[in-house]
């Protein structure tokens, strides 16, 4: 888990203190700035949905189950950053890395849960127009490498 912080938002929150701790307040510059960027590396897998077309219901339900675990897991240290993010709009880019491409859409189906898991840690639906969601995807030489990288940030 990477987690990016901007010089300019350090220098604000650290160096705005007129007086004691008692006697400071947040200034404007430091309520305007936007928090930084959360980018985390989840390593699972993602298949296509046709994968799991044939198979009984309870499999897909616990796949699905796990995926959104994972992600509730590698977001649960940035939790008060995603909600301060969540306030105004946000783009989430979600990047498949694996073996092989995916076409469009089944790189969306595979990313279905990790999408809800993410609006489940902002705390919004992921219907919501406040946040823009962005698909890409990776390929790797080696078979066994293989992910999802979340960055969430504000616009």
């Amino acid at each position: 888990m990477t987690l990016q912080l901007t010089l300019p938002f350090i220098v604000t929150i650290f160096c705005q203190r007129p007086g004691p701790l008692e006697s400071w307040h947040p200034s404007p510059q430091a309520a305007s700035v936007q928090p930084a960027a959360v980018t985390v590396f989840i390593p699972m897998q993602t298949h296509s949905e046709n994968r799991y077309r044939r198979q009984a219901w309870q499999v897909t339900a616990a796949v699905t189950r796990k995926q959104r675990g994972y992600v509730a897991l590698a977001l649960y240290n940035h939790k008060r950053q995603l909600l301060q993010l969540a306030e105004g709009k946000v783009q989430v880019i979600l990047v498949r890395v694996g073996a092989r491409r995916l076409d469009a859409d089944n790189l969306q189906g595979s990313l279905k849960a990790v999408r809800d898991g993410v609006a489940a840690q902002l705390s919004l639906d992921d219907s919501d127009c406040r946040i823009s969601w962005c698909y890409e995807q990776e390929t790797t030489t080696d078979r066994r490498e293989h992910g999802v990288r979340i960055t969430i940030s504000g616009l």
